[in-house]
């Protein structure tokens, strides 16, 4: 079961908590998300069945969708109350989803809001994306590959075929310190860990490049005819469990490192909006 799947069944967990007295439908755009539609499906029902077994789960249902029109029309006509999805997916629909929405939340593999990436290389490597010698550029998830995309129109280099999608995000790490072929997209945070684990990665792997700390994995919506109570849910939520490990720890289970619930408009955002503006204007030349 990959993390990204662990975190969004601990978002499942909050909007389940929020709305225990409704009718909830959460619609998951899984295709960019997840690796295996089966084991998500299986795993999901697991937790469902532990969720309920804790008072959680009453009228909570979980569709899959792999077309993104669907699921948007779906939550217009209001047969899902949230849905969760890959930023791009956001991005590309953002003026017709934000018609819709009230709330969003982030999830992110790091301890802040938004995750930060390192390109690595083998440091006895070449450093281009492009060369000749770098024979796979591994990436973790979606957002992941969308930076690499970006890093290759924006230096207008032929990379786009390397791009090669690793699951365990680690293995991405280790390649690059066992091979010169290859270079990997990991978080800053897995970096720091598996140094603290084993220093000699700092010695054998190189950053070439660094990215804004600006990034999601996933992010979800809530409609606007949801409770009231919301936001603030929301706001307890944060306050709770945003910044408290100890209390996060009874979520374990999940690999959940940040869940942030974002205002309406949130400046926080700002960022991640001018990114993907200009990642689609680069795209489209």
């Amino acid at each position: 079961m990959n993390k990204i799947f662990k975190k969004i069944v601990f978002i499942l967990i909050f909007s389940t908590t929020l709305f225990a007295q409704e009718s909830i439908t959460v619609g998951i755009l899984y295709n960019k998300i997840f690796e295996d539609k089966n084991k998500a499906e299986i795993a999901v029902k697991v937790f469902l069945k532990q969720i309920t077994n804790k008072s959680y789960g009453h009228n909570f249902k979980v569709k899959f969708y792999e077309d993104g029109k669907k699921l948007l029309n779906d939550y217009v006509n209001k047969k899902v109350t949230n849905i969760v999805i890959d930023p791009e997916f956001y991005y590309k629909n953002k003026k017709f989803i934000d018609k819709y929405k009230d709330y969003s939340w982030g999830m992110s593999q790091s301890d802040e809001i938004f995750d930060q990436y390192y390109l690595i290389k083998n440091i006895n490597a070449e450093s281009n994306l492009d060369s000749s010698t770098i024979k796979n550029i591994y990436y973790n998830d979606a957002s992941q590959k969308i930076w690499l995309e970006y890093l290759t129109y924006k230096n207008k280099v032929n990379t786009l075929k390397k791009l090669k999608n690793e699951q365990k995000a680690s293995k991405n790490l280790l390649e690059v310190f066992f091979k010169k072929d290859c270079i990997s997209v990991v978080t800053k945070d897995l970096y720091n860990s598996m140094v603290k684990i084993n220093p000699q990665i700092k010695r054998q792997v190189k950053i070439i490049k660094k990215s804004k700390q600006i990034f999601l994995t996933a992010i979800g919506f809530a409609r606007k005819d949801l409770s009231k109570g919301f936001y603030e849910f929301s706001n307890i939520m944060n306050k709770d469990f945003g910044n408290n490990k100890d209390k996060l720890k009874i979520f374990a289970f999940a690999n959940v490192k940040k869940i942030y619930f974002f205002k309406n408009d949130d400046p926080k955002l700002q960022d991640l909006n001018d990114f993907y503006l200009e990642y689609f204007k680069l795209k489209s030349k």
